[in-house]
């Protein structure tokens, strides 16, 4: 029988053969796999930047979706987009005379000469005699206020003209009725809209694709990027980074503002730009930091150990392993890490300067003569030198030596194995001397030859 054949070989979503005759687990879109090998857990888009929506994220099983507020609707180009819905265009509106739609909602308003009443839907006539009441709303907002009511030069004097300061149908509006910083003309009775805003209360943002005044600039961004209904400047989606979203997120970085992956970098294949996903090297899972669990090993830790049930295998290759110590490995545990690696399996690396070896048993950098430093970096400091820069120069009044093993560097004029004689030229005919002091019968007759000369 087939290994999946068999409750589908333990695995939640879909089991795969693979080669040796063996099943390995898959899950399905929206949803990963967990250390066991077998279970798939949901991913939870909403996390990471509100999934890209404007308004809510909702996350679902092996997916998620963008909700709107109540008053707007999905944009029909950009699911993460919601639009304002136009209830008085739409008809949903209650309104008996005038319908305003205002950015999420609406009011209601009344022709010239008729005032809204207090059910904020239906009209009633102004009493021509009477001070003006003035009230405009949806339920939620209502203002309210008194004039007198001047007659306009016109052959119907039934209609009032509206008082200082208001405007629209009914003397219902005020400037504060203009919304996002727009201005009011009370000669024309219309608000103008500040640059990014449009509709007759400058209620709604430029439509996708658009801003600045009046909203006739064509965004420039690219890769699906929104730009800002004011600037212009571009709003990169996840994965995308520059000026105008033209750049891929650079490597090891990703989702909104390409942030650095959580991703263990030695040990990854790939950081997936948009969803922030490790797609690790074999033996490893999760963010790759974590090992394939006991009795499996390989490509996303699917495949099946075939070692005796006591035996460890190797988390990236299958072989089986007998339980080495610490810097070991082998069939027999009887051949170091390789050079740059150590500890147990050698899974680990040095972190030594270029060139420098470690100890396989706890990686210590092993420094060569005349180095130090956790690292090997460092020379050994003035007055030391050897192994680690352990043992002291004994040379005299503070005088250098070789760093490697020990020896006094002599100035010129000194001599001796600690640099502690004095090298005086005869009559100032020689020049400085620099030689050991093994070679001092030899410097005697030197100076007596050079002194005869004279």
């Amino acid at each position: 029988h087939s290994p999946c054949s068999v409750k589908n070989g333990g695995c939640d979503h879909t089991c795969l053969i693979v080669h040796d005759y063996k099943e390995r687990c898959e899950c399905k879109t929206g949803y990963k796999l967990l250390s066991d090998g077998k279970s798939c857990a949901d991913i939870n888009e909403c996390s990471d930047g509100n999934g890209g929506c404007q308004h809510y994220c909702r996350n679902t099983a092996g997916s998620y979706m963008c909700v709107c507020k109540e008053g707007f609707k999905t944009n029909i180009n950009d699911s993460l987009l919601c639009d304002d819905v136009d209830e008085c265009q739409t008809k949903m509106s209650k309104c008996s005379q005038k319908c305003l739609n205002m950015e999420g909602s609406y009011k209601c308003g009344c022709e010239n000469g008729f005032e809204l009443q207090a059910d904020q839907v239906n009209c009633k006539a102004i009493p021509t005699t009477s001070p003006l009441t003035r009230s405009f709303g949806s339920g939620d907002r209502t203002t309210e206020g008194q004039g007198e009511l001047e007659i306009e030069n016109s052959t119907d004097k039934s209609v009032p003209r509206c008082p200082s300061g208001l405007f629209g149908p009914g003397c219902a509006l005020t400037c504060a009725d203009c919304l996002n910083g727009a201005y009011c003309d009370l000669k024309n009775g219309t608000c103008v809209c500040a640059p990014g805003y449009v509709g007759e209360f400058c209620a709604s943002r430029c439509p996708l694709g658009s801003y600045g005044q009046d909203c006739e600039l064509k965004c420039p961004c690219e890769n699906r990027a929104r730009c800002h209904h004011v600037t212009g400047k571009c709003e990169c989606a996840p994965g995308y980074t520059g000026e105008l979203c033209e750049n891929e997120c650079p490597n090891d970085t990703f989702g909104f503002g390409c942030k650095p992956c959580q991703c263990v970098k030695e040990r990854t294949r790939k950081c997936d730009r948009i969803t922030g996903r490790c797609a690790c090297k074999p033996g490893f899972t999760e963010l790759c930091d974590q090992k394939c669990e006991h009795g499996y090993f390989g490509e996303n830790c699917q495949e099946r150990c075939a070692c005796p049930d006591d035996v460890e295998c190797d988390h990236v290759v299958g072989t089986c392993l007998y339980n080495c110590s610490a810097g070991l490995t082998g069939k027999n545990c009887t051949s170091y890490c390789p050079l740059g690696t150590y500890g147990v399996e050698c899974i680990n690396r040095c972190q030594c300067a270029e060139g420098i070896g470690c100890r396989p048993t706890d990686g210590k950098c092993l420094c060569p003569l005349g180095r130090t430093g956790p690292t090997c970096d460092e020379e050994c400091p003035r007055g030391t030198y050897g192994d680690h820069c352990e043992q002291k120069c004994d040379c005299e009044d503070d005088i250098p030596c070789n760093p490697l093993n020990g020896r006094c560097l002599c100035p010129a004029g000194k001599i001796g194995q600690r640099c502690e004689n004095d090298l005086m030229p005869q009559q100032g005919q020689l020049e400085y001397l620099y030689c050991h002091w093994e070679k001092l019968p030899y410097l005697f007759w030197l100076l007596h030859l050079t002194g005869t000369r004279n």
